[in-house]
């Protein structure tokens, strides 16, 4: 039934409604008048408009133009509310919010069904499909102190990368990697170049950092800032460093020159100290291989840190237009012959003599006859 007020009476589908008595009708009056004081009266009407074409019943509230109106209509068992965004004259209903019936006017289970999905108007969110950035700081917390993961996964393809990237906005870029070999590498983004690189682990612990040191093959001991489980392989010097070895050191150059167990004496470094006021000083563990011109003669002889057993050879070279003597070794070495070496006395000859340091910090010195250049 579609009602509406010409401003006296109320009419039917076009058709005057008289109540037949004079007294009821002006209290119909009154009660007209009544209502328009406290509120705009609506107009009501059966409308299909353009849509929906199934329309079984609503109320239309406007201004009358048929162009700024907005309706309530049931259509299904759905509850509507719609707004004419048509041009004047020509309705076009588009629905502004549904209510399943029976659920107290909650708004549609089905979120899809909602109207301005797509509409970015929440623009302190993330969004999921990555198209806006964060610009602030993001802390994430579980409060019930429990395992607490954040995920990136890029798929189970192996030439799916995932990545975390820190980036200074362009001078530098830098990414911790999930690569297409399944290895964990910390990379340079601008040199397209991986500095740290982990592969998978199957048996027991490769690398592992704590309080103590870094450990490799294993947590390290006690005092021990690294510590190697295993053979270790070095493609450059390791200098200024105290070391521990157990086993060999194979076709490597050590400098060492604090106080140590390993020398550099097992490269091929040669030294070639110089005596001062007729004193010499050999540092057995610099290296193992001393080249010395004589420039006067030598009355004393300090052999200094020992190091690790092993031989260690000093070749005594004259000068072109003098000869120098050599004397004043440590009583400690003991020589072969029981006899200290002398110097050859012809210019430029030379003299190798070898003192092996045991075990026991014990010298035996043997030499060589003398070779003439």
């Amino acid at each position: 039934m579609a009602l509406i007020d010409d401003g006296t009476n109320l009419v039917e589908s076009g058709e005057d409604v008289w109540l037949g008595d004079d007294a009821v009708e002006g209290q119909w009056r009154k009660l007209v008048r009544l209502v328009k004081a406290f509120t705009t009266i609506a107009i009501a009407k059966v409308s299909t408009g353009t849509a929906p074409a199934d329309v079984i019943t609503g109320w239309t509230l406007g201004d009358g133009t048929n162009k700024n109106e907005w309706r309530v209509v049931v259509v299904g068992t759905d509850l509507l509310i719609q707004e004419n965004t048509g041009s004047e004259g020509t309705p076009v209903w588009t629905t502004r919010n549904t209510f399943a019936t029976g659920s107290g006017l909650t708004v549609s289970a089905d979120h899809g069904a909602l109207g301005g999905l797509t509409d970015d108007d929440h623009t302190q969110y993330l969004l999921v499909a990555g198209t806006r950035a964060g610009t602030g700081s993001q802390a994430w917390t579980n409060a019930a102190d429990a395992t607490l993961s954040l995920e990136v996964n890029s798929g189970t393809s192996a030439q799916q990368i995932s990545q975390l990237i820190l980036s200074d906005r362009g001078t530098q870029r830098w990414s911790v990697r999930k690569n297409a070999s399944g290895n964990l590498v910390i990379r340079d983004l601008v040199n397209s170049q991986d500095i740290f690189s982990v592969t998978a682990n199957s048996g027991a612990d490769k690398l592992v950092i704590n309080g103590t040191g870094v450990g490799i093959g294993g947590a390290a001991a006690a005092s021990k800032i690294l510590d190697v489980t295993g053979n270790a392989r070095f493609s450059a010097d390791i200098a200024t460093v105290s070391l521990t070895g157990s086993g060999a050191v194979v076709g490597a150059s050590i400098n060492a020159t604090a106080a140590n167990e390993l020398t550099k004496a097992w490269g091929v470094t040669e030294q070639t100290p110089a005596s001062s006021a007729g004193t010499l000083t050999l540092d057995f563990q610099t290296t193992n291989y001393f080249e010395v011109l004589l420039t006067e003669n030598i009355t004393g002889i300090t052999i200094s840190n020992l190091g690790i057993p092993g031989p260690r050879t000093v070749i005594f070279k004259q000068a072109a237009a003098s000869a120098y003597t050599v004397t004043g070794w440590p009583a400690a070495v003991l020589w072969a012959g029981d006899a200290e070496p002398v110097m050859p006395s012809g210019f430029d000859d030379e003299k190798i003599i070898t003192i092996i340091v045991r075990a026991n910090a014990a010298m035996r010195g043997v030499f060589a006859d003398d070779i003439t250049v």
